[in-house]
């Protein structure tokens, strides 16, 4: 064969080769073909099963893996796994144990199943060794709280969308940390999704709608009951968190859910209380941090900046205030400190606020936060931080470890922007800052989300809550939290408690203080509502107590988040381990593993590896104004940042403020140690953050590179030959 023949034909297979990696989107190319959730909701619970249907079209074995995005509030009670006509009931393992187990069975011929986290909100599912043309089914249950929005509604929020993090330059690179670098994330994924939903409750139901997805199918049952269904063409829009709020009668009353665990006698119990608290103007300082890195570009700044807008113009002669927008660097708009919420002041902070952009680069969250703090309290008056983000960073729990620190003299208020924002970091933060978080959707909600935080901000809050018990009530085991957050006006407090049967007489009450005023409220065990017998109480309330130890609020833990004198970190993983173990949930330390019994294939049969794309977050949903431009300011000049289509860094060239900073895209796989289940009786990162740029221009970069390079060697070839 001549060299320019054979130069051509290597030239086009490996054209060929790059367009079918290239094929992300194609069914062809993705095992996962469908997915369906149903969720049975019942007054603030719901119970939701997952279903994955996964088809393995190719000739080949196949290990598929699927980072997905959870609600870091979800307990995950339930992993069963039907590979072709095998049905696997996973059991809790410590996750290095477990995944040992998982990588020698696969390597043995065996199929294998894995369900982890990889961050608070992010799960991952592994399946190892699907035979060609086999099928496996993935069945997933987990429990959740619903959020309460305002005195009528709650709401359920189901997240389905996953957007890059960033990593700050400062953070070491450690080999264990790519499991997230894996994640694909695409404008459109190739597998469908069905919707279902069972609402049931003890109060009258108003209304059902979503923020998210208008054309919903609603059946009303009765006035406690309603199905829903979300069309097929709105269900597959993924770029969107699905969220469906209920309006219902009579929602600030007290209420008390009991249920019989369905593995042992023990009766647990939720307590849903919500004040009613007056307004009552107090000295307040109030500093506004506002993210304006790379991937707030678009709706998200504009967002912020109509949200901004909205909020300063309820500042009144109380207040003093301050803006600091934040990136790769930080600035103030008023760096002698706060100023008073005057005429002249508040035209300069809109001002500021009508011309912001995107254009500060990568997600330096806790510098700001540093600087702030360092600030002396000004005499006589409380200070509030308002930090409005899309939550974009890697290293959450070492910014709320740090938030924690200065609970003490500053309360932080937290607003995620946009579909994808990290409800780990936004509601972590604020529940760590002892205030309150929101999330902005879309333009409707953005001034009503601002007033609401606002006068949260400006009311008293309900502090140094406690549960009692009268004197002829049945005595619980134990309950949770031990340290409850403060109660703002229009948000309520949960507890969850266990009884060695269920309770009959008497009643249990909150107590608290608000401006030394003390506060009570009470309900009767009579009232309470029986659901039947389950795992949903138990489980959220096992939930309850690991993410006590596992955000170092415990009560094995200081105010600060440090340890008691004695307590050691062995002792606190211990304690989440069993917790784990015993109440069948995942958490940090522990892992849902499935592995059968057939071998399949020959050890160390050849095994395809595959990465199921998630579909990128859409823009927040706004009418442009035509005086309106945002900003398109992207991350550093020179930046590192993982791929949607590739599991690995890529570097490329950005718009944006020129910088010399580098950032580094990693994530983290937690290891862990061995631990004694039975402990659990006891009871009781140096890593900073980052950056999601500008996908689609990363993406564009990576897969045009492979035809940049043919058609060098074609010119070479020409003058060549």
């Amino acid at each position: 064969m001549k060299k320019p023949t054979l130069f051509i034909l290597l030239s086009i297979f490996f054209l060929v080769s790059n367009c079918r990696l290239l094929n992300a989107e194609t069914k062809e190319e993705i095992s996962l073909k469908e997915i369906s959730v149903h969720s049975e909701i019942y007054d603030f619970t719901a119970e939701v099963t997952i279903e994955q249907i996964y088809f393995n079209d190719q000739d080949t074995s196949i290990e598929t893996i699927f980072n997905f995005p959870l609600d870091s509030k979800s307990s995950v009670n339930s992993f069963i796994v039907e590979i072709g006509e095998e049905v696997l009931e996973a059991i809790i393992h410590e996750k290095k144990h477990a995944e040992e187990v998982y990588q020698s069975s696969i390597r043995s011929g065996r199929s294998a199943a894995l369900l982890t986290t990889i961050e608070p909100d992010v799960f991952q599912i592994k399946i190892g060794r699907l035979l060609a043309k086999e099928r496996c089914v993935i069945k997933l249950t987990y429990v959740t709280e619903l959020t309460n929005v305002d005195q009528q509604t709650v709401e359920f929020l189901l997240p389905q969308t996953l957007v890059p993090r960033y990593v700050s330059p400062r953070v070491p690179i450690l080999n264990n940390l790519k499991e997230l670098f894996d994640t694909k994330i695409q404008d459109k994924v190739p597998y469908e999704i069905k919707l279902e939903f069972n609402i049931q409750t003890n109060k009258e139901i108003v209304s059902v709608r979503s923020r998210s997805h208008p054309y919903i199918k609603s059946n009303k049952i009765d006035e406690f009951h309603h199905e829903i269904s979300f069309q097929p063409k709105e269900a597959q829009d993924l770029g969107k968190d699905i969220s469906l709020q209920i309006q219902v009668k009579e929602l600030h009353k007290p209420s008390l859910l009991l249920q019989q665990d369905s593995e042992s006698d023990k009766v647990y119990g939720m307590l849903r209380f919500f004040p009613d608290l007056t307004d009552f103007e107090t000295n307040t300082e109030i500093i506004f941090v506002l993210d304006r890195s790379g991937s707030m570009r678009g709706t998200r700044t504009r967002a912020v900046s109509k949200a901004m807008t909205s909020v300063l113009k309820e500042l009144n002669s109380n207040i003093k205030f301050n803006i600091v927008g934040f990136g790769s660097n930080y600035q103030f708009l008023f760096d002698a400190g706060s100023v008073d919420a005057n005429e002249k002041n508040l035209e300069t902070a809109l001002k500021y606020c009508k011309s912001l952009e995107a254009d500060f680069g990568g997600t330096e969250i806790l510098s700001p936060l540093e600087a702030i703090f360092k600030k002396p309290l000004i005499p006589g008056y409380s200070r509030q931080i308002f930090l409005l983000t899309d939550g974009e960073v890697y290293n959450v729990q070492h910014i709320i470890d740090r938030v924690r620190r200065q609970r003490a003299s500053t309360r932080i208020f937290t607003f995620g922007i946009g579909h994808g924002a990290s409800r780990a970091l936004v509601e972590g933060i604020a529940q760590a800052g002892e205030g309150a978080s929101e999330i902005i959707l879309d333009e409707n909600s953005i001034q009503k989300i601002m007033e609401k935080q606002f006068q949260r901000a400006l009311t008293p809050s309900i502090t140094d809550t406690s549960i009692q018990l009268s004197e002829n009530g049945a005595k619980y085991e134990w309950i949770a939290p031990f340290r409850a957050p403060p109660i703002f006006k229009g948000k309520s407090v949960t507890y969850y408690a266990a009884w060695d049967q269920i309770p009959e007489k008497g009643s249990i009450s909150l107590n608290g203080y608000s401006l030394q005023s003390k506060y009570t409220d009470e309900i009767l065990f009579s009232e309470a509502i029986r659901l039947n017998k389950g795992r949903v109480i138990g489980s959220l309330a096992a939930k309850t107590m690991i993410n006590e130890f596992e955000q170092k609020m415990s009560m094995f833990h200081q105010p600060d988040g440090s340890l008691n004198e004695g307590v050691t970190d062995s002792f606190i993983k211990t304690q989440i381990i069993g917790l784990s173990k015993l109440f069948n949930v995942i958490s940090s330390e522990t892992t849902f593993l499935a592995v059968s019994k057939i071998q399949k294939e020959n050890p160390n049969a050849p095994l395809t590896q595959e990465h199921i794309p998630v579909q990128h977050a859409n823009e927040i949903e706004m009418e442009m104004d035509a005086d309106m431009k945002i900003g398109s300011g992207m991350a550093d000049t020179n930046s590192y940042q993982f791929n949607q289509q590739a599991p690995k860094a890529v570097y490329h060239k950005m718009r944006g403020s020129p910088s010399n900073t580098k950032k580094q895209s990693i994530y983290r796989k937690v290891g862990n140690q061995k631990l004694q289940k039975e402990s659990v009786m006891n009871f009781g990162s140096q890593l900073s953050e980052v950056d999601s740029d500008d996908m689609a221009e990363s993406s564009s970069y990576h897969n045009i590179t492979p035809f940049l390079l043919i058609l060098l060697l074609c010119i070479l070839h020409w003058f060549w030959f």
